[in-house]
């Protein structure tokens, strides 16, 4: 149904636009031999050279196998497509949350060995000084500076850090131990 009504449509639509070209064509033709004659004759037969004209180009149209309509060949192969490229956005968007979870990681990890170095300088440190303390080259507390270090190291450190902790209200995760000391029930 629809595909007979675009060829209709086609036929009308050259059948206007070669109407104007061949009274073009056939006004200067039939003006070149009798100008006396060129309007009145003109007429007729661009009427009839027009529609003769759309009818063979709508023939052609129809007989070149143009399809109008889409198949249902055709529509599976582009649910296919379709289906394939959703699959493939899926995985370019796996690929870069993956991505960027890497880069948190790493960042982590980077944080976490720089704390876990402090801690180790840190605790050689104490451990050589005993009970004792050394003043730094700023005159200060070398004890008061590295248990400095130490907080510092539990700052930036992503597994003790105040990025792990839960925000303020937030239930406590199961098994977590309970702020007053009792722990939690066991998980049936």
């Amino acid at each position: 149904m629809v595909r007979w009504f675009v060829y209709a449509l086609v036929f009308f639509v050259s059948a206007f636009f070669l109407h104007f070209v061949v009274e073009s064509v056939v006004t200067v033709a039939i003006g070149a031999v009798a100008p006396d004659t060129a309007d009145s004759t003109a007429g007729l037969i661009t009427l009839v050279l027009g529609f003769v004209l759309a009818g063979l180009v709508t023939w052609l149209i129809a007989r070149s196998g143009l399809q109008v309509t889409r198949t249902e060949e055709d529509r599976r192969r582009g649910d296919a497509f379709l289906e394939e490229e959703h699959q493939r956005l899926e995985v370019a968007e796996q690929q870069h949350l993956d991505e960027q979870r890497l880069g948190r990681l790493m960042t982590e990890l980077g944080a976490w060995r720089r704390a876990h170095d402090i801690r180790a300088y840190a605790a050689e440190a104490l451990a050589e000084l005993g009970d004792g303390d050394a003043t730094t080259g700023g005159g200060g507390s070398l004890r008061e500076e590295l248990q400095w270090a130490l907080a510092y190291a539990d700052q930036i450190d992503p597994l003790r850090g105040a990025d792990r902790r839960a925000p303020a209200g937030a239930p406590d995760p199961p098994g977590a131990p309970d702020p007053a000391g009792a722990p939690d029930p066991p998980l049936v």
